[in-house]
């Protein structure tokens, strides 16, 4: 079955267009439309000369303005909430221990430098791979990343999925159910670090560890090294001071044997 609804020019003309799409793909996908709201949409074509009749099969919808784009995204974070994307259970722990770290992020953006700044150089491997994070190929540039880099180096001990701030249409590629997807089926844990304090995505929802910034991903990155430094710090010294008080007691069982 289909659902048939009409699109009306944005521009204030009388053009009008009818529009066919799925009715299991309205229902999956785009539940949220409703009336008056501004989308995009990708279609073809179709005519049927023997009604004499011509309207459009949709395949792909995307809301435009911050009204519609914040209803796709409450609808997008139901549908996978439900569906256990963001199931504490599921999230994986982070490594004890981590040195190589993969960043997934645009190499000319602000968040690579916040992300290196604060992580430092010492004792970590960097693997940058560069992205798209906004525009129309963002999403397809994020997937194939996530994809990619589980093919090519399993050994990671982590990703770190980040960008910079910015509103619902900035941020439109972190909120798709195909990086949702992506994320979730990586095999290295992932870390995100997307937009400013105040911003929630899909990714972020969907990682193993989601951090406000760039910045404070760094920090947890760094901050569990430093952790793991102190506490063999702190081990190595307990050690050395067993095996100064055995040899002391070593000395003295010696001294007794000798006087006897």
């Amino acid at each position: 079955s289909v659902v048939y609804f009409t699109l009306k020019d944005a521009g204030g003309a009388d053009a009008v267009i009818k529009c066919v799409l799925w009715a299991w793909k309205f229902e999956r996908e785009y539940s949220y439309l409703e009336d008056g709201m501004e989308v995009v949409v990708d279609a073809m074509p179709e005519v049927y000369p023997k009604y004499g009749s011509f309207d459009v099969r949709v395949e792909r919808v995307e809301p435009v303005g911050e009204g519609a784009l914040r209803k796709a995204f409450e609808a997008l974070k139901m549908k996978l909430e439900e569906k256990g994307y963001f199931d504490a259970v599921r999230k994986r722990p982070l490594p004890a221990i981590i040195q190589r770290v993969g960043v997934i992020t645009s190499e000319k953006g602000e968040a690579i430098n916040d992300f290196l700044k604060n992580i430092g150089a010492f004792g970590f491997e960097i693997v940058l791979i560069d992205v798209r994070v906004e525009g129309d190929r963002a999403e397809e540039s994020i997937v194939n990343a996530l994809e990619r880099i589980n093919s090519v180096r399993p050994d990671l001990d982590v990703l770190c999925l980040i960008r910079g701030g910015g509103g619902l249409e900035n941020l439109r590629a972190f909120n798709t159910e195909r990086v949702a997807g992506a994320v979730i089926s990586s095999r290295i844990p992932v870390l995100t670090g997307i937009g400013h304090e105040r911003d929630i995505t899909i990714a972020g929802l969907s990682s193993d560890a989601d951090f406000s910034t760039p910045t404070k991903a760094a920090d947890a990155i760094r901050r569990g090294r430093e952790q793991v430094l102190r506490e063999l710090d702190h081990s190595a010294e307990m050690i050395t001071d067993r095996v100064r008080e055995m040899f002391q007691e070593a000395v003295r069982a010696a001294d007794v044997l000798v006087s006897e």
